[in-house]
């Protein structure tokens, strides 16, 4: 039986609480906004520092959760430095050669508990209110 937005936002914050390598705050525009910590020492430090942000929101008419994420990257390539977004979705992306694969798979299991579906969108607009 389906449960309410307010029961699976909770949950969602519950689990990224007890886990120090994500960071799960309200969103200003969005319900949940998810930051992590380089977990790999290859991501680097600086310029070379890659950053991990994903964005949600709950239509509980349509039991559905719009997941949004990204992989943000410093590039120096002789102009001027500038961030490079990498893609994260399927083999061979960003999030599945660095494990972060694991974090589309955890929403879908709390989701899964309160009866919603995972849409996985490509902008984060469609994840924004």
């Amino acid at each position: 039986m389906p449960t309410s937005r307010t029961e699976f936002l909770s949950d969602v914050m519950a689990t990224f609480g007890s886990n120090p390598a994500y960071c799960a705050a309200w969103g200003a525009d969005t319900d949940l906004t998810i930051a992590s910590n380089p977990v790999h020492p290859s991501w680097g430090a600086g310029d070379k520092r890659v950053d991990y942000a994903a964005a949600l929101k709950v239509s509980e008419p349509e039991q559905a959760v719009y997941f949004w994420e990204a992989v943000k990257r410093r590039v120096d390539d002789g102009s001027a430095p500038h961030d490079s977004v990498l893609p994260v979705v399927g083999p061979g992306s960003t999030s599945w050669e660095w494990g972060y694969g694991t974090l589309l798979a955890l929403i879908q299991d709390v989701a899964a508990r309160h009866g919603f579906t995972v849409k996985v969108v490509l902008s984060r607009s469609a994840a924004s209110w």
